[in-house]
């Protein structure tokens, strides 16, 4: 066997679209992902205004939501063992049915401090079930898609996750109605069996069970090692890293409505339901575009129209109706930019050892998210929220030039084809 240069590698098994005949729709991606929004929702929304509700301090509640995001720190640990034991199948219902069981006993337990340590357990294992909902949804995504419907279903997964955010947001607010906390948290769980709907449309998705984890743990090895040398690698885990597109003007809003004077209604509608249903249409816009035009020139593009749309938000008179429709489209734009990098880093790893490849990439997009909020946060408290919407742009409007730049030197085109580079396999 000979083996060839890193440019070369290809799996000798690719995954991606088993079935040419009868490929996987986009849409059944977004049904994967509505279970893991609804979940993550659940503990962040309708959890603590029940809480609330039961007479609970804002300490407690705080403690008992913390557990749930504390499991998202464990998430690497995680990937390696979906992709090593069970099918993707398996994962996705045993991370299905235990995200049940963690909501549905709250329906019966009287929500009471004396119970605590029962109610942190049940949430921390509905969060953990999510995280494996969601990185089976993952491994799906990357092994039964073709590359050239990545883009759609980057945008079904990403409206997928928010979509069913958005169902938890939608009975939180029906919890403050009065309705009870018992009726709306049964419907969310039964809610979430949308996923088992479809999830024996799909495959059942055999991981590499053949070999131990020290044999993965020197696979990821050499495969990273190999994304590093490789030209495409870098540039990706450059562009992870850079603030095209993040979208975190969003964080001065709240500062943005004192300055145009919006009534406390029309704010809470704009910037929640309604930015939620215009980001929605975002995701599936920019994966239309992604697979139409090209994953690359989308992302760019729509990055570009961001940064100009945050200028015009600090340069714009102070009329509400601006106000309004420049944070509706910044959403809408944001969508379609998460959609089109969803898509790349998707399509960047080979379908080997898949779950712990994406997971090990979608921890670079946090970094831009957290330093480019803390940058916006700080300029908006020091100086001013037009201040902090020109400094962003400005920001971005370079590391696009830049970006665009080294692509074209460096003749990254909008191929299909993975990252050959993250997966060393020697073929014949």
């Amino acid at each position: 066997m000979a083996r060839l240069p890193v440019s070369s590698y290809l799996d000798p098994k690719p995954c991606q679209l088993t079935n040419v005949r009868n490929p996987t729709p986009p849409i059944i991606i977004g049904l994967l992902t509505l279970p893991y929004g609804i979940a993550v929702g659940w503990a962040f929304g309708s959890l603590p205004m029940a809480l609330v509700k039961n007479g609970f301090y804002p300490v407690p509640t705080t403690l008992l939501v913390d557990l749930g995001l504390a499991v998202y720190t464990w998430h690497l640990l995680f990937a390696p063992v979906v992709d090593l034991s069970l099918s993707l199948r398996r994962w996705y219902s045993i991370g299905l049915a235990l995200a049940i069981v963690g909501i549905v006993p709250f329906c019966w337990l009287s929500l009471k401090p004396e119970i605590s340590d029962v109610m942190k357990a049940l949430a921390g294992l509905s969060q953990v079930a999510a995280l494996l909902i969601l990185l089976a949804a993952n491994g799906f995504m990357a092994r039964y898609i073709s590359p050239t419907s990545l883009g759609r279903a980057a945008g079904w997964y990403q409206t997928g996750i928010l979509g069913g955010q958005g169902i938890a947001l939608l009975c939180t607010s029906l919890l403050t109605g009065g309705i009870s906390w018992k009726i709306m948290f049964l419907v969310e769980a039964t809610l979430m069996l949308t996923g088992m709907v479809v999830l024996f449309r799909l495959p059942e998705g055999h991981t590499e069970k053949k070999e131990t984890t020290a044999q993965a743990a020197a696979q990821i090895l050499a495969d990273s090692r190999s994304w590093f040398r490789s030209t495409k690698g870098i540039f990706i885990t450059l562009m992870a890293l850079s603030p095209i597109g993040i979208g975190a003007a969003t964080v001065g809003w709240n500062i943005g409505v004192q300055l145009y004077a919006i009534p406390d209604s029309e704010v809470r509608l704009v910037t929640g339901p309604l930015s939620i249903v215009v980001s929605l249409i975002g995701f599936l816009v920019g994966g239309w575009a992604a697979d139409r035009f090209g994953k690359w020139t989308t992302w760019l593009r729509a990055a570009t129209v961001l940064a100009l749309l945050a200028l015009l938000i600090a340069f714009c008179p102070f009329i509400t109706w601006l106000f309004d429709a420049g944070v509706l489209l910044y959403a809408f734009f944001a969508g379609i930019c998460t959609s089109a990098f969803w898509a790349i880093l998707v399509q960047a790893v080979s379908p080997r050892l898949v779950v712990t490849k994406i997971t090990l990439l979608s921890l670079l997009i946090g970094v831009p998210i957290h330093y480019m909020r803390t940058f916006d946060g700080n300029v908006c408290d020091n100086f001013s929220f037009q201040f902090m919407l020109i400094g962003e742009a400005l920001v971005s409007f370079i590391a696009i030039v830049a970006a665009s730049l080294l692509k074209r030197k460096l003749r990254i085109g909008e191929g299909n084809k993975p990252v050959a580079s993250f997966d060393t396999h020697k073929i014949k």
